[in-house]
């Protein structure tokens, strides 16, 4: 029996490498976020993501995507990229969600028969009072019209009979 000499085994980065990053995110909840990596080798590439250290189920692409983000899913990112050569672990990711900020309401009123309908646009979810007068300025009395949750499509409709004779001023406030 012969023994040979000790021989080293090196794989160059072509048998696998990552060429583009996952690039950290700042996200409104709600909205999608989705973080890329792209690799390069010898195939099969597999994937794996990861939130923190726990690996993501059936996040096995190259792009993870995640739908109506919350606050829950604010954290660091990474995947791990491999083939049968070597195993690559990409720069972590940080999600960033930020909560909507509230928009001031918008009014539009139009003619509808023998009514006005009063359009307002502000924030889902929030709550939205409507109030008149029939005068405008430091001296106005505002009456309640009708208080509403404003739907997801960030639009509410009210209907207010329209005035014999005289001007009628709406505004709408964001209701705590």
């Amino acid at each position: 029996s012969v023994t040979s000499r000790v021989a080293a085994l090196t794989f160059k980065s072509v048998a696998l490498s990552i060429v583009a990053q996952p690039i950290s995110l700042n996200v409104t909840q709600g909205q999608v976020a989705s973080f890329t990596v792209l690799a390069s080798g010898v195939p099969v590439i597999t994937y794996q993501w990861f939130f923190g250290s726990l690996p993501i189920p059936d996040a096995t692409n190259t792009t993870l995507s995640l739908s109506s983000v919350d606050l829950t899913n604010a954290g660091s990112y990474r995947v791990v990229v491999t083939n049968d050569y070597l195993s690559l672990v990409s720069s972590s990711a940080t999600l960033a969600v930020a909560l909507p900020s509230a928009l001031a309401p918008t009014l539009l009123v139009a003619a509808a028969g023998p009514n006005l309908e009063v359009t307002c646009e502000g924030t889902p979810g929030e709550t939205y009072q409507l109030l008149c007068s029939t005068n405008f300025g430091s001296t106005a009395e505002w009456c309640p019209v009708a208080t509403n949750a404003m739907p997801k499509t960030g639009v509410l409709k009210w209907l207010h009979p329209a005035p014999a004779s005289g001007p009628v001023y709406f505004r709408a406030v964001m209701v705590k």
